[in-house]
């Protein structure tokens, strides 16, 4: 079974999603909503963003323990995509941030832009 198959959310309306299958474990994530979610490039970390304006860094192994917890938008987190090896771009409405995944420092902070 393909594991990136399994995390396909665009077919699924993204105020539905809570929680979602990872393999045969059963995964619950913001307590809101689960937006979007990222397997990091080696495959050991996977990065979740969602409703609560934060973006979760959980380990695969085992019973995906949380990492940490990457705080800094604003609003609702809608994407999430691992970006040379260690850092990960997080996307909200008018908002992109770069973050460290080691430390879980803001890198860059991208931008905000309004209507």
């Amino acid at each position: 079974m393909d594991l990136y198959k399994i995390l396909d959310f665009s077919k699924i309306s993204c105020n539905r999603i809570r929680k979602f299958y990872l393999g045969n474990r059963f995964y619950k994530s913001h307590g809101l909503a689960c937006y979007d979610a990222a397997y990091a490039p080696d495959g050991r970390l996977i990065a979740c963003c969602g409703h609560d304006n934060t973006v979760t860094v959980h380990e695969t192994a085992g019973k995906l323990k949380r990492v940490r917890t990457l705080i800094g938008h604003h609003t609702p987190v809608l994407r999430v995509v691992w970006a040379n090896g260690n850092e990960i771009l997080s996307a909200s409405h008018g908002e992109l941030i770069l973050w460290n995944s080691v430390d879980g420092e803001i890198i860059k902070f991208l931008g905000q832009v309004h209507d």
